[in-house]
């Protein structure tokens, strides 16, 4: 027996007799196949809601048609790993380790013994492919076991999470200002590939297309040295732009933040303030979403093409969104806005939803893996899979009038370490949230003896509340308004209580080290050098074991682990982190 084969049916066993045989149990006693899903997923784009109504996107518009959206859908957690960890894990960044994306040269690692979503799926009998931007751990290590590297021979970096077939990118980096527009054709080829392949098989099949762009404008003005002319999409700044030109009644972790995104980009002075800049910042922001719905045209086509629209649940989503200028900011990181946080969520199944729905349901990211594993068969994913922390949306899309089976949702950062890094203590740049449909409350708030998870400096947390119906662009801070001080009060308990229901430890199947999976602090690994690569290996590591990309010079990373900068640069203590954040663009090399 093949290495692998063992491996698939450990795997499969661990998860379950009865996760494995009960769903196809469940559809054969409705006399129908599970259907296909295929999941078209973006990253960095915002809700329609928050773009321009004419924006030339026939993809996404068909979608809309045909399927049902659920509008208040929301990340879970912020930026890219962490979010994506909520999506394929169906679990928080506590339960996960996933606490950050990067560091230059850095990345977080998924642990082993965490099932995902390939996993899953593959369990209760789907073949499971996923294309582009995976972003939980990094491709390129080299074989540490016959196992990992039959897999690099093989040609699948994701056959340990559960995945048949996958091309994967490798983590973003500073350098890489260009990756959507370079890599996204390239992945929807190999899935489109894939889908003359296996479209029609009798096994049902997950297959996931995860472009990169608009991600592309992060890098904005920075990566875009050399620009072409564009269409004028005529998108105005938010409301919040205008009206709301100080950040002096927020929590001072977003200032902080705004400074260290503005080195980055290399926004000009003035930032996100001025109009003109702003405005070329939307323009292209829409450009670049604009240039990833042909590849959703074609993944969309190709399905109807094979005939298989019918049997296949489509489902289109993101990791996050982008600021793009509201109250004065840009990118994504440490704020809880709408422009940020709500992304689109719309699901195309004519046998179970109606076409053209919209669901004023709550929803966020957590809930994507039991949504999808009730529509693969599973009766009650979260009573099989008991570890999972979201719910299922099927009963808000099938009847989207209906108020959902969630009466809030949940939302956590702990990214932008580099944000606290070079202050005499951290500042608060850690964010534990809620949104009930109405008060959207926050707590900012550092943490002590690292950056991503630890014990929190309580008493010198900051808030944040907003009505959003009084108050849709979240532009009036009442956390520090006397007269809302009860209400302050009453949601900073509830917010408690939540916290300890839903991200404390979960017990998970032996897949691995650890049961249960306990929330763990990322710490500065003894084992790092510059260039060099930590132990132990990711995939024999724990939750959130971090990795030093191999080959980059210089390497970063490690100073900020060290405090010192190396002396043939001048050593000396670790910068503020935003003189550091200067210092790294500097540094990298430019992408074409």
């Amino acid at each position: 027996m093949s290495i692998d084969r063992r491996r698939l049916l450990t795997r499969a066993a661990q998860l379950g007799a009865a996760a494995t045989l009960a769903p196809v149990l469940d559809a054969q006693a409705r006399d129908e196949r599970p259907p296909n899903i295929l999941i078209l997923m973006t990253d960095q784009e915002r809700h329609r809601d928050r773009l321009p109504d004419d924006l030339p996107v026939p993809a996404r518009c068909w979608m809309d048609e045909h399927g049902t959206n659920i509008d208040r859908f929301h990340s879970s957690s912020m930026a890219c790993t962490p979010s994506r960890g909520c999506l394929w894990t169906g679990m928080y960044g506590p339960q996960t380790g996933l606490y950050g994306t990067f560091i230059v040269g850095a990345q977080f690692n998924v642990d082993p013994s965490i099932p995902t979503i390939g996993d899953l799926f593959k369990s209760i009998g789907y073949r499971t492919a996923f294309f582009g931007k995976w972003h939980l751990s990094y491709p390129g290590e080299i074989p540490t076991s016959a196992e990992t590297a039959l897999d690099t021979l093989q040609g699948n970096p994701l056959r340990g999470n559960g995945f048949d077939d996958s091309v994967i990118s490798p983590p973003s980096d500073v350098s890489a200002y260009n990756d959507g527009y370079v890599n996204d054709p390239i992945w929807t080829r190999q899935a489109l590939d894939w889908l003359d392949a296996h479209g029609k098989d009798e096994q049902p099949w997950l297959c996931i297309l995860s472009l990169l762009n608009p991600h592309d404008i992060q890098y904005y003005p920075r990566g875009f040295a050399v620009d072409f002319e564009r269409p004028d999409y005529g998108m105005e700044p938010d409301p919040s732009w205008f009206e709301e030109p100080k950040l002096d009644d927020k929590p001072s972790g977003q200032e902080r933040f705004r400074k260290v995104v503005e080195v980055i980009s290399g926004t000009p002075a003035g930032g996100a303030r001025r109009e003109g800049y702003v405005r070329s910042l939307l323009n292209l922001y829409c450009d670049l979403i604009v240039g990833t719905d042909e590849m959703l045209q074609a993944m969309i086509k190709k399905v109807i093409d094979l005939g298989v629209l019918d049997d296949t649940v489509l489902v289109r989503t993101a990791d996050h969104g982008e600021l793009g200028g509201a109250h004065g900011l840009q990118n994504k990181g440490t704020t809880m806005y709408d422009e940020q946080n709500r992304i689109p969520f719309t699901v195309v199944y004519p046998k179970r939803f109606p076409a053209g729905g919209r669901s004023r349901a709550l929803g966020e990211q957590v809930d994507l893996l039991p949504t999808l594993l009730e529509l693969g068969g599973v009766a009650d994913p979260v009573a099989r899979f008991p570890w999972l922390r979201g719910v299922s949306l099927v009963s808000a899309l099938e009847q989207p009038e209906s108020p959902g089976p969630r009466s809030e949702i949940l939302y956590r950062i702990d990214e932008f370490a580099i944000t606290s890094v070079g202050n005499e203590k951290p500042t608060n740049t850690h964010i534990r949230a809620f949104f009930d449909g109405r008060y959207k409350f926050a707590r900012y708030v550092a943490v002590k003896d690292g950056w991503f998870a630890g014990p929190e400096f309580v008493a010198s947390q900051e808030y944040e509340l907003y009505d959003t119906w009084e108050d849709p662009y979240e532009i009036r801070n009442l956390a520090n308004d006397r007269g809302y001080a009860a209400l302050r009060d009453d949601l900073l308990a509830r917010l408690g209580e939540l916290e300890k229901a839903k991200w404390g430890p979960v017990g998970l199947p032996a897949f691995g080290p650890g049961q249960p999976i306990d929330a763990l602090p990322v710490v500065p690994n003894a084992g790092i050098t510059q260039g060099g690569v930590p132990s132990p290996w990711p995939d024999t590591g724990r939750p959130g074991s971090y990795l030093i990309v191999p080959g980059r010079q210089p390497t970063p990373t490690s100073w900020l682990y060290e405090g010192e900068l190396p002396a043939t640069i001048g050593g000396g203590p670790t910068p503020d982190g935003v003189e550091l954040a200067a210092f790294f663009c500097e540094l990298m090399p430019r992408g074409s």
